[in-house]
């Protein structure tokens, strides 16, 4: 897959940048908590899946030896349950990177807000000019990591 293009930071204003930070501000939020009560779910299901197969494996093991058809259909069903709970752990790791993802962006934004209120504050003085070198970066930054 080829990377994303790139995006000339200096082509935006202040404003637009401001712009932008609240905005995705709110569509992370709602990200975040779509990403966390899906991983809730896939926790649930992966627990419930496991304690299946806990109870299959044992009644496998427990099963009687002389009786091959019923010892076959339950070696079945616990060769389903493992695919399962393999399915369910894969999409318990996904949505915890998802998670994590969303969080770290999350936490640039909220840098790139810190320094939009700062700016603010700062005004028209020197100090002003690195804190928009800073915001340039940062922003650089958050926009080469989506």
């Amino acid at each position: 897959m080829p990377p994303p293009p790139s995006i000339d930071i200096k082509e935006f204003e202040i404003d637009e940048i401001r712009e932008r930070v609240e905005s995705d501000k709110d569509i992370n939020k709602k990200k975040i908590k779509l990403a966390q009560d899906n991983l809730d779910v896939h926790s649930k299901l992966l627990k419930k899946v496991e304690e299946d197969r806990i109870q299959i494996t044992r009644e496998f093991l427990e099963s009687d030896k002389h009786n091959v058809a019923r010892r076959l259909i339950v070696k079945g069903m616990k060769d389903k349950v493992d695919s399962q709970v393999s399915h369910f752990q894969n999409l318990h790791t996904d949505s915890q990177e998802k998670v994590s993802h969303l969080k770290k962006q999350e936490h640039q934004l909220d840098i790139l807000d810190h320094l939009l209120q700062s700016l603010d504050e700062l005004g028209e003085c020197e100090q002003a000019d690195s804190y928009r070198k800073n915001l340039m970066v940062e922003f650089e930054k958050y926009v080469n990591y989506l």
